[in-house]
């Protein structure tokens, strides 16, 4: 189990996963087209529900925070 976290100023996390298949289809669900001139694409509370709903659909389990 592994965790990101960001501290201080919104930041962005690259991810890649391998090999493709249940993780690709995953991020093309949940994910939206971004380039280094994008503001942050969401301000308040992230919506939790919607990724882990993803994932299970994908086969992939996200665990609750520790």
């Amino acid at each position: 189990m592994h965790t990101f976290r960001c501290v201080g100023a919104p930041g962005r996390l690259l991810v890649t996963a391998g090999p493709a298949g249940p993780h690709e289809r995953f991020f093309a669900e949940i994910g939206e087209p971004a380039d280094r001139t994008s503001p942050p694409a969401h301000e308040g509370p992230p919506d939790v529900e919607r990724p882990v709903a993803a994932a299970a659909r994908h086969g992939i389990e996200i665990l609750p925070p520790s």
